[in-house]
């Protein structure tokens, strides 16, 4: 589990041992409930109790499922992939997700009054998942699932179907935008920003959120496209939305402030204006430690996303010391969730350690940067194989570097990471 906090631990052991239906029941019903989100102990014990209320529903099929069994089981698959991601943990989540997703397509065959919107929704969790795998082209094809389902439903509109159509669009301008369809993902996030626009100036409280996250992601966009003086004002729209909405719930808008701040920061490197990228960059760098220490599995990977973009910013100002230091945290970041998402992952190590060593050689730092390569090269030979492009090129740079620099150390290489590293660069 998340934690192994002991109260967590203990409440679900007890579940898990004893899933008395009646005691699922009851404990399913509260752990629906924001306050338990909110604890980390809690959200542990939901997530059993849900796995618990799937292994009773299985035990109570008949054979073959009726409909309402079948829409039982999609739920709960459901459910139980939702109390997953509470806990970091993408891949499980997809898996069930993904058996939700199935049990959603069964039942459509039984029933063609199929409930669309849990169905869309199952497919909305399905394609954010895909996309924190780097699996692009599968989440894409989850969305265009779930968005024809969503646009019929949004023509009898009701506040509960739109907000489920602008959640689908606005993860649709982000996969678009993964998938270099930058014009397209432009006009998807405008229209996500536009519906949710309309909910607010009906319920402010409830769908303020929704716009603060299609906001951050419509000025994302913007930045790609270069159009920087409207990036900047929905930034801005952005970051205030999100630190109000954190200033009354930390534990559950901290997160969004911090992806708000961390896109400012982004969108200021790219105009090079360093010292203006810091504070946000750090305020962003700041939350998501908080953060990660107490949910690792959710967060560790977005801190190392801050602290590498921070690394560029101090080091073009000229703190070169306190650079370092934001790059040798983020690669220790990145080594620790890479078996989460290779794909995903992989790639930033590469450039990360790419950078810190070419820095170190600039720097005039051969000791350090000995020991740099050694443990670049430690962490990326066993993700690169010759066709790999830029990473199978930093290797080799690596893998130069590291000898070089043995011979200016007087510091022998290690042999059998040579041998290693020889081999799968092809000799």
């Amino acid at each position: 589990m998340e934690t192994g906090d002991p109260v967590g631990k203990v409440l679900a052991g007890l579940v898990h041992e004893r899933p008395l239906p009646h005691l699922v029941e009851r404990l399913a019903a509260r752990c629906d409930q924001p306050f338990v989100r909110n604890a980390v102990p809690l959200r542990e014990l939901a997530a059993v109790v849900a796995q618990a209320q799937l292994i009773w529903l299985q035990g109570s099929l008949s054979f073959p499922p009726e409909p309402d069994q079948w829409l039982a089981l999609a739920e709960a698959y459901d459910q139980l992939a939702g109390r997953w991601m509470e806990l970091g943990e993408w891949q499980q989540a997809l898996l069930f997700c993904q058996q939700a997703a199935d049990h959603w397509r069964e039942l459509s065959k039984l029933d063609p009054t199929v409930d669309l919107l849990g169905w869309a929704r199952t497919l909305i969790r399905q394609a954010e998942l895909l996309g924190r795998q780097g699996r692009w082209p599968e989440s894409y094809a989850a969305l265009q699932e779930a968005l024809p389902m969503l646009r019929r439903l949004a023509k009898s509109p009701s506040p509960e179907c739109l907000e489920s159509l602008a959640i689908a669009v606005n993860r649709n301008g982000i996969v678009l935008s993964e998938l270099k369809r930058r014009e397209e993902a432009l006009a998807e996030n405008r229209e996500a920003v536009a519906i949710f626009r309309g909910l607010v100036a009906g319920q402010y409280s409830v769908f303020a959120p929704g716009l603060a996250s299609s906001l951050v992601n419509l000025a994302g966009r913007l930045r790609e496209l270069g159009r920087h003086d409207e990036a900047k004002e929905r930034f801005e729209e952005a970051v205030a939305l999100r630190r109000a909405q954190a200033a009354e719930l930390p534990e559950i808008f901290l997160p969004g402030l911090a992806l708000a701040l961390h896109n400012l920061g982004a969108w200021l490197e790219d105009l090079e204006r360093w010292e203006e990228a810091i504070p946000p960059t750090e305020e962003a760098v700041r939350i998501r430690r908080e953060l990660a220490r107490a949910r690792p599995a959710a967060f560790v990977g977005e801190l190392a996303g801050s602290l590498r973009n921070l690394g560029v910013e101090l080091m073009e100002v000229g703190r070169l010391e306190d650079a370092l230091a934001a790059t040798a945290d983020a690669i220790a970041g990145f080594r620790a969730v890479l078996g989460q998402a290779p794909e995903r992952f992989a790639p930033e190590l590469s450039r990360l350690h790419f950078r810190r060593c070419y820095w170190l050689k600039d720097l005039g730092r051969p000791e350090e940067l000995f020991e740099a390569a050694e443990e670049g090269l430690r962490d990326l030979e066993p993700h690169v194989t010759s066709s790999w492009g830029d990473m199978a090129d930093h290797l080799r740079s690596l893998y130069g570097l590291y000898i070089r620099t043995s011979d200016q150390t007087g510091r022998p290489p290690d042999p059998e990471q040579v041998d290693r590293v020889r081999s799968r660069l092809g000799g």
